[in-house]
């Protein structure tokens, strides 16, 4: 999932494929897809433009919206009803188009990268605009290798490391939930009893009916 500053000369109108969130409706748990790409506490982005107020909800200072990215119809879908500005498929043959069309030119300033899959790690550094930073948090032994290094540095890029959510922030989940503030039924595809703990797995493994988690309940 990439974030992007809205440029002053954004199109007034999305594209009819697109669909925002209604912002009168709590917000559900984020798919766990793939290619999810979405914010992290260690990521570069300025304090002051994802800074929780009190109530929960962020307080923007400039206009920012997500893109999301996955091979899966049935994920993009997901990522679109849990405020996806637009979600885009990497294996089109015009992704790197459609990109730069969502972002007027500019390309992605972040881009989070959940799953430590290869493909995705050498495709999101050809949609970085200027002084784009990629966020690595999917966890793999494979190297990261940059393509076009020359391209990488007269763009001042970055690629950083992120290893997950800190302790407090466990407590700030279930904070939300109680609230009311975000809805997790949506990311909980069945409940497994533990014996079955292994064909859980498998099903995970295999995408087996798509799921987003299983939840072992004694």
């Amino acid at each position: 999932m990439g974030r992007v500053r809205r440029p002053s000369a954004w199109p007034a109108t999305k594209p009819s494929s697109r669909s925002t969130r209604p912002r009168s409706s709590p917000t559900p748990d984020p798919p766990r897809t793939p290619r999810s790409w979405k914010p992290a506490r260690s990521a570069p982005c300025r304090q002051s433009a994802s800074a929780p107020t009190a109530s929960g909800s962020p307080a923007w200072s400039e206009p920012l919206f997500v893109i999301a990215v996955d091979p899966l119809p049935s994920a993009r879908e997901r990522a679109l009803l849990v405020g996806a500005e637009h979600a885009l498929d990497p294996t089109a043959d015009d992704f790197t188009e459609a990109v730069h069309q969502a972002t007027a030119g500019r390309g992605i300033d972040v881009a989070f990268v959940f799953a430590g899959v290869e493909a995705a790690r050498a495709q999101a550094p050809t949609v970085l605009g200027p002084n784009g930073v990629l966020v690595l948090a999917g966890l793999t032994p494979e190297p990261v290798t940059v393509a076009d290094s020359i391209d990488f540095c007269c763009n001042v890029r970055q690629i950083r490391g992120h290893l997950g959510s800190e302790p407090e922030h466990v407590e700030q989940f279930v904070g939300l939930a109680t609230a009311g503030r975000i809805d997790l039924g949506p990311s909980v595809s069945a409940h497994v009893p533990p014996a079955d703990a292994a064909d859980a797995v498998a099903r995970l493994e295999k995408k087996i009916g798509d799921p987003i988690r299983l939840v072992l309940t004694p």
